[in-house]
């Protein structure tokens, strides 16, 4: 009985190694994702004060994403246009 429960445990400890392993792959993964976008947000803010004009076929659209990831998996999305519309969806 002992036995079982130990192996049990030794289970559930794997389990949650390899979930920890799937979230810090995520993590990495998101945060070079970040980087890059405020490399390129950097360029164009740059770019803006040198010409003080921002050309229409430069910039499409800016918008805010915000991403719940929990043991691995999406859980939650939210695309809105600014920061303060991404964060008030996320409280309601």
């Amino acid at each position: 009985m002992l036995l079982e429960a130990v192996f049990s445990d030794v289970e559930k400890l794997q389990k949650n190694q390899e979930q920890n392993m799937t979230n810090k792959v995520n993590i990495e993964f998101t945060q070079k994702q970040l980087e890059k976008l405020l490399t390129d947000v950097e360029k164009l803010k740059d770019k803006v004060r040198q010409t003080g004009v921002i050309h229409m076929n430069e910039v499409t659209e800016v918008v805010i994403a915000l991403l719940m990831l929990v043991n691995g998996e999406m859980k939650e999305a939210r695309i809105q246009t600014g920061y303060a519309e991404c964060i008030k969806g996320a409280r309601s």
